[in-house]
C-alpha cells in the first residue's frame, strides 16, 4: 500500500492505494511499485508506503526496527524555482523531492542546499529564471 497525494480544491489530499508490489529500489528511500490489480507503476518515498504484514512473510523484529529506524532521508529529484524570502532576506530554492508530487515541493534555503547538495544548486544556477543578486550569493557560498 502507498499514500497518493493530490491537490483537489486547493487542499491537499491523500488516499491509500494498492496492493502494491515492490518492483525496484530506485534509491534506499525511493521505490518503483507495481500495483497488483492495474499493472499501474508509480514511484513512492519510503514514508509514503504501508507495510503489509503476513505471518508466511517471515519478517523479523530486526527487519522491521531496521525499517523503522533507517528510513528517513530525503533526496532532490531537481530544483524548481528561486525566491527571497521576505521575512528572512534569505534565498530559497523550491525542491520537488524523489517520491513526491510537484504539490509536495518545499522551499528551502539556499545556504543548506549549496551545502547538501552543490552540484544541483550549481546545475540550476545556469536556469535564466535565476536574478543575478542570487547567482552571485549561491557562487558565494560554493567557493567558501
Amino acid at each position: 500500500m502507498y499514500l497518493d497525494v493530490r491537490r483537489e480544491r486547493d487542499k491537499l489530499q491523500a488516499k491509500k492505494v494498492g496492493p502494491m508490489l515492490v518492483v525496484d529500489a530506485m534509491t534506499p528511500w525511493v521505490y518503483r511499485l507495481r500495483n497488483i490489480a492495474t499493472g499501474d507503476e508509480v514511484h513512492a518515498h519510503a514514508q509514503r508506503m504501508e507495510r503489509y504484514a503476513d505471518a508466511q512473510l517471515g519478517i523479523t523484529e530486526a527487519l522491521k526496527e531496521h525499517v523503522t529506524y533507517h528510513i528517513s532521508n530525503y533526496e532532490i529529484e531537481r530544483l524548481l524555482d528561486v525566491r527571497k524570502d521576505r521575512v528572512t532576506g534569505q534565498w530559497q530554492f523550491q525542491v520537488r523531492w524523489s517520491g513526491f508530487g510537484d504539490t509536495e515541493a518545499t522551499w528551502e534555503d539556499a545556504s543548506v542546499l549549496v551545502e547538501d547538495a552543490p552540484a544541483i544548486v550549481a546545475e540550476f544556477l545556469d536556469a535564466d529564471t535565476v536574478p543575478g543578486e542570487c547567482r552571485r550569493y549561491v557562487d558565494a557560498l560554493l567557493k567558501a
